[in-house]
């Protein structure tokens, strides 16, 4: 009988500060789970250089990946009696990005640079990026001056909470 599978859900801050490695190194049970949202994280900046610092240290691990389809293309689905976990995974994705890692660093590069979908990818990905920059500004000023209209009766047990003295 296989061990129990432990999954572990990536972000840049997982990938870049070497957890990632770590995490996968202590069993070969492990997994970890790549989402189109840590892969737009990785577009931000310099795309290629970002991969391949966050990826190549994981080619020792190249099994132990797995990449989810995008969210966009899962919305709307509907649900079965079983599955979904086998559907939310791109087998394809998944596969590239194993055999390119295999390669070595500077094959790595290349070939992501190299694939047609990748400037898309990284465009779509820094325009996603800017916008949710310029929404979390928005969300901000407008829940500052909300807050501002509260009076200090209203605002006392929030902030209680929050252990802030007003």
């Amino acid at each position: 009988m296989a061990g129990k599978t432990n999954r572990l859900v990536a972000d840049k801050n997982v990938l870049g500060r070497g957890r990632a490695a770590s995490w996968l190194s202590m069993a070969s049970n492990n997994q970890l789970i790549i989402t189109d949202y840590c892969l737009i994280e990785c577009m931000q900046g310099d795309p290629i250089r970002n991969l391949c610092a966050d990826f190549t240290p994981l080619a020792p691990f190249a099994s132990q990946l797995v990449f989810l389809k995008m969210t966009s293309s899962m919305v709307g689905w509907r649900p079965r009696s079983s599955g979904l976990q086998g559907r939310w995974i791109s087998n394809r994705l998944t596969e590239r990005f194993r055999e390119r890692l295999t390669l070595g660093d500077d094959l790595f590069a290349k070939l992501m640079f190299d694939d047609p979908a990748f400037p898309e990818f990284a465009s779509k990905s820094q325009v996603f990026l800017d916008s949710v920059s310029d929404d979390a500004d928005a969300f901000k000023n407008e829940m500052t001056k909300t807050i501002r209209g509260w009076s200090s009766n209203l605002l006392r047990p929030c902030l209680k909470t929050l252990q802030v003295h007003i």
